[in-house]
């Protein structure tokens, strides 16, 4: 009788245990770790209708959409970046999000593309007056907006182990200054062949912190 009872309570454990397990979400299912828990978002950014034409991901995760949102008479371009999990990134524009008239009448963004620098460039249709022309407009994406590390440190395009290799290898023992490039032989064309260049890249493409 001891055994049936034992069994018993060993089954409704189980059963508890399964029961309180959470479910995974099918494909399909909305991702409830964006959009403060509802898998959605929606920002009104002009006064009227706000249309979202085109979008980009930064290598960092944030989120930028663009397209064109009314301003009372018209439509001007609008930008806005979220964070990875929907939330508007207050850092980018005003609170998040962007509007900017570029011609004397309606303005409607299309296209989207990043830099390698972080800058973001939008292109779209402006009207003139009497028709409408190619528009583009730029941003600043912000210092961190948009890294390019790569392993190929100089910037010649390659990575090798006598130079590329050698400048982490001696990054990573705590050297500075000039006892980083002494003795390698760069070639002509690389982009960093000095310190304060290659330092440069290494704090604002790799997100590294190093003394001057």
């Amino acid at each position: 009788m001891r055994r049936i009872f034992s069994l018993i309570s060993t089954v409704l454990a189980v059963g508890a245990l399964l029961a309180a397990a959470p479910t995974s979400a099918a494909p399909g299912d909305l991702d409830l770790t964006f959009g403060a828990g509802t898998g959605k978002v929606m920002t009104a950014i002009g006064t009227g209708h706000d249309h979202g034409r085109a979008i980009a991901l930064q290598p960092d995760g944030k989120i930028v959409v663009a397209g064109y949102c009314w301003n009372g008479s018209n439509y001007d371009f609008c930008l806005a970046r979220y964070h990875s999990n929907g939330a508007l990134d207050t850092s980018f524009g005003s609170n998040g999000t962007i509007i900017s008239p570029i011609g004397s009448h309606g303005d409607e963004a299309y296209a989207i593309a990043l830099q390698p620098d972080g800058k973001i460039v939008v292109a779209g249709a402006c009207d003139n007056g009497s028709n409408s022309d190619f528009c583009l407009a730029r941003y600043e994406g912000g210092p961190f907006g948009y890294r390019n590390c790569t392993m190929d440190i100089d910037g010649d395009g390659v990575v090798l182990a006598t130079t590329d290799s050698l400048i982490h290898a001696r990054v990573a023992l705590g050297m500075t200054g000039n006892a980083v490039t002494n003795g390698i032989s760069f070639a002509g064309h690389a982009a960093r062949q000095t310190w304060p260049d290659i330092r440069n890249f290494l704090v604002t493409q790799c997100g590294m912190t190093l003394a001057p």
